[in-house]
């Protein structure tokens, strides 16, 4: 018996597993076009799985990363210090950081 096919909605959310994974070549490409990005400053450490704030903006990744590497599309960003923060938007978990 195959499974039943997944809604629409359900393929386009993000997973809240709390990490996903992300090949060193595509976190240098990422790095590349988000280098220029505006720090955020917090007077917290980042770290996997820990919620960001509602006054931190969570931005969504421009289409030549997200052409680039697909599976960040459905999860937003910031900047903080010199890292890329992964955040999952329907809970504000980061869920990786790329330095």
């Amino acid at each position: 018996m195959q499974p039943a096919p997944m809604h629409p909605s359900e393929t386009m959310r993000a997973p809240t597993t709390g990490s996903i994974t992300i090949a060193p070549e595509k976190r240098t490409v990422i790095i590349e076009h988000l280098q220029s990005a505006k720090p955020v400053t917090l007077n917290e450490n980042v770290v996997v799985g820990w919620t960001v704030p509602q006054t931190v903006e969570l931005l969504p990744f421009p289409e030549t990363v997200v052409t680039d590497v697909p599976t960040v599309k459905a999860y937003r960003f910031f900047k903080y210090k010199n890292e890329i923060v992964l955040v999952d938007p329907e809970t504000r978990k980061v869920v990786t950081i790329i330095q």
